[in-house]
């Protein structure tokens, strides 16, 4: 397969991977971006990067920029273990909480992937901004992708041999014509953990992060040494995010290709006879690979017909992201477009749904990590749905003064406030 023709924002030319026919490209033109909220999450402010320039970053432009040594090269390996190294080339001032965050964000992603691939990542900081990231890309004929990803299978994947055989339907308009498509792209990460290439030392992408955010969510956030607005964010939970865009959590448009990715496989319509209610559905009904509006009957899912999470459709952010719904623990995952100050995911900084996407793509979850509840309120089994059970274990513990029923401050008292908190998250659900 011959590489894809590329938008001239792509500086780099493709190149014939190791393994034919894939074909890799290395993207510069349009990053995935991660923005800073006010308190109420209501108002997006890009404070890093936009679809023009990286403010703060006018060395990364330069295609020089990534030939010098860098300033320093922090690596966590879980491969005693049998599972991921991450590995970040660093430049730039090596900050004690930037060297930290990358650190704990590595360790982390590490102890819940259990894939023994090589990720190798450039990073550039400034102390301006949040963060944002360009993956390298893998470009594949889409059977050879199902079958890479039906190798890989665990006993609790059922998805793979229901998706479709030679090529899959799609709408890359509303109400447009289905296409059948025939390719994939893919994060070279994520071809990695396919074996569709090996690991042979490639950089997988770049991550271009702020500084100045906390390195170190254990003790609280804004308690770094940083100083100013960008210090009230969690630097840990930006850093796992663009990790996880490296890992292959993108959309097309937002890299600038004309294929789905390997997550638009699981891209559907939130509402209306192509959200697939069946795993026959799931096989069969057209992809939604077109950017939406508010409209409902617009909006986008990660349909995975045992959970389905909301995805955004590219109106109020980048479609590379779950749809922006409220800070932890109301956010839907990691992987929403935007943060709040003080939000933290610590310990935990997956969701079950962001969990749910990565094993989709491909990644080996370990089976140590429990299922995720999707808020506070999600409390009995099954966790992920909130249902009756949920109602009678609260109402149970509440009488009983469990600490199941201890929801809101003041903790260790059980009052209105802990009722309060849990018909709000119940209300809220699982997104």
């Amino acid at each position: 397969m011959e590489p894809t023709a590329i938008a001239a924002a792509f500086v780099l030319q493709c190149a014939h991977a190791q393994t034919p026919p894939v074909a890799m490209c290395n993207p510069r033109g349009k990053p995935l971006c991660l923005h800073a909220q006010d308190h109420a999450r209501s108002v997006h402010t890009r404070t890093l990067l936009d679809h023009a320039a990286l403010v703060g970053f006018e060395h990364a432009n330069d295609a020089d920029a990534d030939l010098r040594e860098p300033d320093r090269i922090i690596t966590h390996s879980n491969r005693a273990a049998g599972g991921i190294t991450i590995q970040f080339f660093v430049f730039g001032d090596v900050t004690p909480d930037a060297a930290s965050a990358l650190q704990l964000a590595a360790e982390y992603c590490a102890s819940v992937i259990e894939n023994p691939i090589e990720v190798n990542l450039y990073v550039h900081l400034s102390p301006f901004g949040l963060g944002g990231s360009f993956p390298t890309l893998v470009e594949v004929p889409y059977p050879l992708f199902r079958g890479a990803l039906q190798r890989g299978a665990d006993a609790n994947d059922v998805l793979q041999d229901y998706l479709p055989e030679e090529s899959f339907p799609a709408r890359h308009q509303f109400d447009g014509p289905i296409s059948q498509e025939d390719t994939v792209v893919l994060s070279s990460a994520n071809a990695k953990s396919l074996r569709l290439i090996g690991n042979n030392g490639s950089i997988d992408g770049k991550l271009y992060i702020g500084s100045v955010p906390d390195g170190n969510p254990e003790d609280g956030i804004g308690n770094g040494a940083g100083t100013g607005y960008y210090a009230q964010f969690s630097l840990v939970d930006i850093v796992v995010h663009e990790i996880t865009h490296m890992l292959g959590f993108f959309n097309a448009y937002d890299v600038g290709m004309s294929d789905p990715t390997t997550l638009d496989l699981f891209r559907f319509a939130r509402t209306g006879p192509e959200n697939p209610e069946t795993l026959e559905d799931f096989t069969t009904t057209p992809r939604a690979l077109y950017l939406g509006d508010y409209e409902a009957e617009r909006k986008h899912n990660f349909d995975f017909i045992t959970r389905e999470h909301r995805a955004e459709n590219g109106s109020a952010g980048q479609p590379s992201h779950f749809e922006e719904t409220g800070a932890y623990p109301f956010r839907v995952g990691v992987m929403e477009p935007a943060f709040a100050p003080f939000e933290t995911g610590y310990p935990n900084y997956f969701s079950q749904a962001d969990l749910d996407a990565l094993d989709a793509i491909g990644y080996a979850i370990t089976t140590l990590a429990p299922p995720i509840p999707c808020n506070v309120a999600d409390i009995a089994e099954p966790i992920g749905i909130i249902d009756l059970e949920d109602i009678a274990l609260f109402v149970s513990a509440f009488n009983t003064g469990l600490p199941e029923a201890d929801l809101a401050d003041p903790t260790q008292l059980h009052d209105l406030n802990d009722v309060v908190a849990f018909v709000n998250a119940f209300q809220f659900g699982c997104q």
